[in-house]
């Protein structure tokens, strides 16, 4: 079964955070510069397990730091991919698109909506330094909300809402429980 989790909320929601609590630190990672898909493939035991999508940052990969033409590219990615897991998170290709065209290449799809209050996501941004544009962040909180209000409704598409904004390590357990990760041999 090939699959396809993403992760989307407002910026400050903790979606690296919580991408970096999934991935079971005994996988391997291993940054591919691709240009038509730049990633961190995913080893176990010599075996591919998966790939999270986006470029390599300092803790975390993520979508956002992709180059802006990247959509056409990563349509074409996913489509044709062999990757049993592909992990991603952020706006860059948190799209309707990107989320069909992962399901009609016959993958399993979860978006993951962290739907974390804004004060709570607006300290987490203060807490780091960022000096996000106000105009920007409402932009791209609406449109992770919009996106999932549209999974509800996507046949093949499975949408996790996470209200909570505890501990990372406690949601991330949970979130795997859910999501069958635990279950799944890779």
């Amino acid at each position: 079964m090939r699959r396809l989790i993403y992760l989307v909320g407002p910026p400050g929601s903790g979606k690296s955070t919580l991408m970096g609590a999934l991935i079971p630190p005994v996988w391997l990672r291993v940054f591919r510069d691709d240009q038509r898909m730049p990633r961190d493939e995913l080893f176990h035991a010599d075996r591919l397990i998966g790939a999270e999508l986006g470029r390599h940052r300092a803790s975390f990969s993520g979508t956002d730091a992709l180059a802006m033409n990247i959509h056409p590219h990563a349509l074409r990615w996913i489509a044709t991919s062999h990757h049993p897991l592909v992990l991603g998170e952020g706006q860059r290709l948190g799209t309707r698109r990107f989320l069909e065209a992962a399901r009609d290449s016959g993958r399993m799809v979860d978006l993951v909506w962290l739907d974390v209050p804004d004060q709570i996501c607006r300290l987490r941004r203060q807490a780091r330094g960022s000096r996000q544009n106000p105009q920007w962040v409402k932009a791209a909180t609406t449109r992770a909300a919009r996106l999932a209000e549209a999974a509800a409704d996507m046949p093949g598409v499975r949408l996790h809402r996470i209200r909570d904004h505890g501990a990372t390590h406690d949601i991330a357990v949970r979130l795997a429980a859910d999501l069958r990760l635990t279950e799944v041999n890779w």
